[in-house]
């Protein structure tokens, strides 16, 4: 689900990811968004902000444009990280044997 709006305005979806959750459920572009996680301490924040503070396990729940409550989105997958932390050892050899790094990506 992608948001616009915030601020002074409400949160509204702005996208849904074809296929997924919030579309299985009938999430439209336009449904405002009226709670996290049973709360409203959104309000007042910008959509990029609290998209941004999401982390699931998490429950949001939206309002149609005909004014009624719409749906609830249950996201339950934590996000996995992905790559080496600095602590892991990425490669095995003998001490003081030459190395050389042949390509580094950094998000």
């Amino acid at each position: 689900v992608l948001f616009r709006g915030g601020g002074s305005r409400r949160i509204m979806v702005a996208a849904v990811t074809e296929d997924g959750k919030a579309q299985y459920v009938g999430i439209k572009a336009g449904d405002v968004l009226v709670s996290v996680n049973g709360s409203k301490d959104f309000q007042g924040k910008l959509a990029n902000d609290v998209h941004a503070s999401l982390c699931s396990p998490v429950i949001l729940v939206f309002m149609g444009f005909v004014g009624k409550l719409q749906a609830e989105v249950r996201l339950n997958h934590r996000q996995k990280i992905l790559g080496l932390s600095s602590t892991d050892p990425v490669f095995f050899g003998l001490p003081g044997s030459p190395a050389q790094l042949t390509d580094q990506i950094v998000f």
